[in-house]
């Protein structure tokens, strides 16, 4: 087999020209420009990413979440945590809040408690497959479940007041009589946002 610096210089005798001027000629033609390990270097250090600040969620979450003493990976979620900072474990709220309201306006029955019991349980089975662990110092089973109860309060104050303000601004008849049996919706199941 011919060396590449061979197959050059029978190209270049070929053509009459030197081997050095025929290299030339094709990195012209073909745009190539030369190796300067420098300049790679210069464009690395001038695109070189900066630190991004962190959010201010995430500055939150830090000091509402720290790290177990047991050596584990496992992040335990303190006393004054946001169920936004987890959104895997916010998104099962959401997801079951008609289903939690719809208890709320009846007496507490068997069947509720069945419903919040599980529903904890698996908060609390998530946030485990997700490294997560409430801390056994401020959370046992009924503190996570209170929790889960002062989250759906807070929807239906919140909801309420944007019920109250897309009411003023009905365009007809038909849209206001819609929001108002939203209100009175979670009016009727206010109370069920009880303990237990």
């Amino acid at each position: 087999h011919l060396s590449p610096k061979a197959i050059a210089d029978s190209v270049a005798g070929t053509a009459g020209v030197t081997p050095e001027a025929l290299s030339a000629g094709l990195r012209e033609h073909n745009h190539i420009p030369d190796f300067n390990p420098t300049r790679k270097l210069k464009f690395n250090q001038h695109t070189k990413s900066k630190p991004v600040k962190s959010s201010i969620t995430k500055k939150k979450q830090a000091k509402n979440v720290v790290r177990a003493k047991d050596g584990s990976d496992t992040m335990l979620i303190m006393k004054r945590f946001c169920w936004r900072d987890f959104p895997e474990l916010e998104n099962i709220l959401i997801s079951h809040r008609r289903e939690y309201l719809s208890f709320s306006s009846r007496n507490y029955s068997p069947a509720q408690k069945k419903f919040n019991n599980n529903l904890t349980a698996s908060i609390i089975k998530t946030a485990e497959e997700s490294g997560y662990k409430f801390s056994p110092q401020h959370f046992d089973f009924s503190a996570v479940r209170d929790r889960i109860r002062c989250f759906y309060k807070s929807y239906v104050q919140g909801e309420k007041k944007r019920l109250f303000s897309a009411l003023a601004a009905a365009s007809n008849a038909e849209e206001s009589r819609a929001i108002e049996k939203e209100i009175s919706f979670l009016d009727s199941r206010s109370s069920g946002t009880r303990k237990g």
